[in-house]
């Protein structure tokens, strides 16, 4: 499979605080919606990370565990190497070239 972009990215943090200043402050990514224990940046290209806090929406997220949205060139491709691979994923709704993959649930190698 040919990744081209990390699309979006998400993680569900304890250190919410300490996570969404260093994108401000360090990484100066400007703010494109803010609310209690949310806020969404956005990266040049239009790529967009979220950081969650702990009441923060998507309650499934596993905490420090980063969820990622993948662009490839061939999603059947991707789909077919990610179920090989024993990788839990998850299609974009619109089923564009996007795949997402939470950190937390690639299994172990050995």
């Amino acid at each position: 499979m040919y990744v081209k972009a990390i699309s979006w990215m998400g993680v569900k943090t304890e250190k919410f605080d300490e996570l969404t200043r260093f994108f401000r402050e360090v990484l100066n990514l400007p703010v494109m919606s803010e609310e209690r224990d949310f806020v969404v940046f956005q990266l040049p290209n239009k790529d967009q990370v979220e950081v969650f806090g702990p009441s923060g929406p998507n309650q499934d997220f596993v905490p420090d565990s980063p969820v990622c949205g993948f662009l490839v060139d061939d999603i059947e491709q991707a789909r077919d190497e990610l179920i090989q691979a024993g990788i839990v994923y998850q299609c974009s709704q619109d089923m564009s070239r996007v795949f997402y993959v939470k950190v937390a649930a690639i299994p172990p190698r050995g």
